[in-house]
Parts: structure tokens; sequence; C-alpha cells
């Protein structure tokens, strides 16, 4: 791409460089501030008028429109309108990574209105192009600026004060416009091949599914005799093998509450307690981890992790995930998200996790949270829960076959993953070098 005839020192550190004849105005040269209508949330939502949120901005990485509705008084709709062109950040939310996300109104919205987490800009005069702002605000440079001046000790929030003494870049208006243009043309092919990588990262966790509850339902034989397992939605199975309780077949518990446990009490070093968070595509991570005390571990004997245990995640949004402890490197337990499964000595823990991992156990599961507000896999039901159960020998043999095959599939999901990862990096990169001007875009004289 083609660099600029000449540049001159910007005198801002995150800008750099900018084309000569290129312009620097704070933002509240630019235009007005101002901070949404109180603090209303998406289960304030209901009928009314178009309603845009904190999240509605952090959410989309396109530009966005008012997406809930919500009652608004006259005043209200004047005082806090979305306008076509005007520019909308996350003024305050529970993350560092959210604060300073950005979205700018390319349409007219009637009658919509924005909340107290949310900051408006809106232009005044013509020295910035909607569509040009859109990205320049979207930038990881600008975005970073914005996050640097963040000095708040629990929520992280941005002022109107330091956005308006943020600096926008101005090239001339008609390059302003080519070089939207120019970045909504790339963009949109960048994001059909991440959407590309991502319809076939879909397939092959399909495929991988598809694999496992073969395996664990019908065997590796396609010519053995089947049977009626006597369970619907597994439907025939092995002639020689059976169905049988988990509890019956395994030790399973949970932390009977926190007894008491408080964020507050976790400590630089001790013993790792591991969460929902420690299981991530299907394995055991080690990280992120919180540690506990001693006193606080040994109180818990029944939760004490081992090799060969499955954790399965009863509760929250990601009910149902699971994974096989392979390896440990010392003591550690688990927080109450997390039951722990132990299979007897008769059971290859491999294959009862893969067994958990197959469409049979996601239906189970499924069934058993049906209706349910807040998901929630009580151990009762997870006791009751029927499996199939080969013989040992076979069991072994069907979890060494997935171990291969699934590592296969991982594979091929982590590179498409890693594809995907990089063209998003290369999009961010490209549009933070040309609103910056690193690169003049085709056009341009």
């Amino acid at each position: 791409m083609e660099r600029y005839e000449a540049y001159k020192d910007s005198g801002v550190e995150w800008i750099g460089e900018i084309p000569e004849e290129w312009k620097l105005k704070r933002l509240r040269l630019l235009g007005a501030t101002r901070s949404g209508m109180g603090n209303k949330k998406p289960d304030d939502f209901g009928t009314g008028k178009p309603f845009l949120s904190y999240k509605d901005v952090y959410s989309r990485e396109s530009f966005c429109d008012a997406t809930g509705l919500v009652e608004s008084t006259e005043d209200d709709r004047s005082k806090f309108s979305v306008e076509r062109g005007d520019a909308f950040f996350t003024g305050s939310s529970e993350t560092i990574e959210e604060l300073g996300f950005s979205s700018v109104c390319l349409s007219t919205v009637p009658d919509a209105t924005f909340n107290g987490f949310t900051i408006r800009f809106r232009p005044i005069g013509e020295d910035i192009w909607p569509e040009y702002a859109a990205y320049l605000f979207r930038s990881d440079v600008f975005r970073g600026y914005l996050r640097q001046r963040d000095n708040s000790i629990t929520r992280a929030n941005l002022s109107q004060q330091v956005l308006g003494d943020a600096v926008a870049v101005l090239p001339p208006v008609y390059e302003q416009q080519a070089i939207a243009d120019y970045l909504d043309a790339k963009t949109a092919e960048i994001d059909a091949l991440v959407a590309d990588c991502e319809r076939e990262v879909e397939l092959l966790q399909e495929y991988r599914k598809v694999v496992i509850s073969e395996a664990v339902t019908k065997g590796l034989d396609p010519e053995a005799p089947m049977k009626d397992s006597g369970i619907e939605w597994i439907g025939e199975i092995p002639e020689e093998w059976d169905t049988i309780r988990l509890g019956e077949i395994s030790y399973i518990r949970a932390r009977l509450g926190w007894r008491a446990l408080k964020a507050d009490e976790y400590v630089d070093e001790g013993y790792p307690m591991y969460s929902a968070f420690n299981i991530v595509n299907e394995k055991f991570v080690t990280e992120p981890v919180n540690y506990i005390t001693e006193f606080r571990y040994m109180e818990s004997p029944e939760i004490m992790m081992a090799v060969g245990d499955i954790m399965l995640v009863k509760d929250g949004a990601g009910v149902g995930k699971c994974a096989v402890v392979r390896e440990l490197d010392g003591p550690c337990t688990v927080n109450g998200s997390i039951a722990l499964i132990t299979p007897e000595e008769t059971q290859d823990s491999r294959y009862l996790y893969y067994f958990f991992e197959s469409n049979a156990f996601q239906h189970f599961s499924r069934m058993l949270m049906g209706g349910m507000g807040v998901p929630h896999l009580f151990q009762r039901d997870i006791k009751l829960m029927r499996v199939i159960q080969p013989d040992l020998n076979t069991q072994t043999l069907i979890a060494d076959y997935l171990d291969v095959k699934t590592a296969e599939i991982d594979v091929l999901i982590d590179a498409k993953q890693q594809m995907a990862d990089k063209l998003w990096e290369y999009r961010r990169s490209l549009i933070s070098e040309v609103v910056t001007g690193k690169f003049k875009v085709p056009g341009v004289n």
C-alpha cells in the first residue's frame, strides 16, 4: 500500500506521524458530548421507543442502531435523542476491555434515546464525516487512548471531559469519504473470510460431536447386532451393552454451598480452586485460577481433585460443559459451579467423559433444565441419569479411538480458529493504520 509523500509529527504519542496535510482537533471542538438518561438496563425494556444501551454499543463491531424498547417522555427524547452521525461510547462498564467501545449511528432512528452508561458525541459542523468517524472511534489506537485515561478504582469509567480531550485525526473531508469507502470494502471482504472460517469451525465441531456420539452409543463395529436401549433419545445400542444409572458406577459430589467462603478470602499463594472457566474446548486448563488457604482446602476433602475425575459444570451459562482430568500439578479443588465425578475402577473415565460430550447426554441435560430461569443440574438428577455401559475393555478401545480421532479434528479446528484470529487482527490493524495515515488508500491523490 502506498505511503504519503510527506509526514509531520502529530505531537500525540498514540498517533505518531501523520500526513502533512492532515489536521488534529480535540473532540470538544468538533461537537458536544452528553451522558445518557438514567441507568436503564435491558431488564427495563418493554414497549415504548427505541433505546440504545451500552451493551448494544459494546457487543457489535458493526455500526448499530437502538435495539431495545423503553418508555420515555417527550423531554427525554429531546435531551437524549439519537440522530444520524451521533457517536456513542461505553462510558461505564464492568471491565476495562469494554470501556471506550463506540458505535456511530448511520441511519435515522426516530424517537430513540440512550442510557446513562453511554456517552453521546454529536458532531457540529462538517469537519468530520460520520462514516470515517465510525472507523476512527473503533480503531485500537483511539480506544487504547481512552482506556489509558481511566483512573477508576472499581467500575471502569470514561468521563465526558476525557472524551472531549481526545484528539481526532482529520484528513480533508473528501479523503475521509474515500477512507470510509475503502474500509467498507476491505472490512466486508475480511468479514466474509472470517465468517467462512467460523462456519467451518462450527461444521468441524458438529462433526466431532457426531463422531463421539456414534462411538459411545453404537460402538466401533458397524456389523455388531443391535437392540433397543429403552431410552428414546439414544435408540439402539450394541446387543451386548447395557444401560446403568450413573450413581451406581461413580462417586458424584459438589461443594456444599460456599461454606461462607468469600472472594476476599482468596490468597496469592495456596491451593488452586478451579471453576467453569477452567474448561476450555472440552479440556481442563489451569488458568485462570484463584487460590485458597490450606484451612479452606482441608475443610472440604470430598471435592479434592484427582487424576481421572470428570469435571461437570452444573450451574450457569456453561452448564453441561465437562472435561476429564488427565494430569495435575498438585493438590487442588473446585468451586461451587463444578460437580466432580469419580468413576469406579470398572470404568474408563475417558469413556464416561466422552459420553458426557455426546448428543445423548446433552439431550438429557437440556430436558432436565427445560424451563429453568437459571440453568442448573442437580446432583440427584445426575446420579439418576442412565449411561450406556459396554465392558471395560470396550470402553478403553472406544476411548483410545476417540482420543486419536478428536485430536485430529481439534487440530483442524485450531487451524481455522487461528486463521480467523489472524484475519481479525489484520482487520483491526488495517483500520488503525489507515485512519492514522500510515498508508494512503487507493483513489486519493
